[in-house]
């Protein structure tokens, strides 16, 4: 099962909690930058990322935090680290990422190691190093990070860097996914579905795959319209099936909309004119109300 790497990141952290500020603030707070203060210079590029002060402009917090980052700011850092991970305001380039993130995390923050965890789990970029993501993600659950704890549960899902493990797994798994991790879910869900690490039990498994599919994860959307579909754990329901089978369509990858592409031809005898178009009529409200979840891993003071 692939995942895009956003989902990797699709939590919040550390982000500034800035209100409008007025223009006499703004302008101090500019003025503090320009004459190098790191703090105003972290704080200025949270203004630019956020659009909260003024327009948003990826390339000038790129700067700012750039300025911050090389007085030794280490929120600086990391936030230049990901805007780099992520390709926002400059070229995606995990290599340079990785060398942001790299001087935080030898100082021990959590974010940092856990971000370049991410990047060595991937070997995007740079050469993959699962067993060193593992030691970081170790590192960062020790430290009560609890990202990491669903991060290396996957891990131990797929036998990435550590033995296969779905007990492991489940345990490391289970707790994230009950705080509402989607990626935590579908796994948990699956591992239900298949008797992994856990007892058998399919009404749990769909229970959980739900979950993940409402939060907008596009694989346990696929999940979900084959679950309704078969009605494998819940009663059959083929015009909620089609629903999940055409939003995964529309939000999935190149991989993922053809998975959905031949789930829907496969269902298109099964059902009537008038329950295609209810199906159609609730995948498009529900893709209307529900923007994709904006990836990233930021930090402030």
């Amino acid at each position: 099962m692939k995942t895009k790497q956003g989902w990797l990141f699709v939590f919040l952290l550390g982000l500034t909690a800035l209100n409008l500020m007025g223009q006499d603030t703004l302008d101090a707070l500019r003025q503090s930058a320009q004459k190098g203060d790191a703090a105003a210079q972290l704080q200025l590029g949270d203004v630019y990322r956020t659009g909260q002060g003024l327009p948003q402009d990826f390339g000038e917090a790129v700067k700012w935090y750039r300025l911050a980052a090389e007085q030794g700011n280490i929120a600086a850092q990391i936030n230049l680290g990901t805007m780099y991970h992520l390709g926002l305001g400059v070229a995606k380039d995990n290599a340079k990422a990785a060398t942001w993130y790299q001087t935080p995390a030898k100082q021990g923050d959590p974010v940092a190691e856990f971000m370049l965890a991410q990047i060595y789990k991937q070997g995007d970029g740079v050469k993959q190093d699962l067993p060193e993501a593992v030691k970081l993600l170790e590192k960062c659950i020790s430290q009560g990070f609890g990202p990491a704890s669903p991060a290396l549960g996957e891990l131990y899902y797929k036998g990435q860097g550590v033995p296969q493990d779905y007990g492991k797994a489940m345990q490391l798994l289970l707790p994230a996914a009950s705080n509402g991790e989607a990626l935590s879910q579908l796994l948990v869900g699956l591992m239900y579905k298949s008797g992994l690490g856990t007892k058998q039990n399919a009404s749990e498994s769909a229970e959980w795959i739900a979950k993940s599919a409402e939060w907008g994860l596009v694989p346990a959307q696929l999940e979900y319209g084959a679950i309704l579909r078969d009605g494998t754990g819940l009663p059959k329901d083929e015009v909620q099936a089609y629903k999940w089978f055409l939003i995964a369509a529309a939000r999935g990858d190149a991989e993922h909309k053809s998975k959905a592409s031949v789930a829907l031809k496969g269902m298109q005898n099964r059902l009537t004119t008038e329950q295609t178009a209810a199906a159609k009529k609730e995948a498009t409200t529900w893709l209307n109300s529900r923007t994709p979840a904006y990836p990233g891993q930021l930090r402030a003071n």
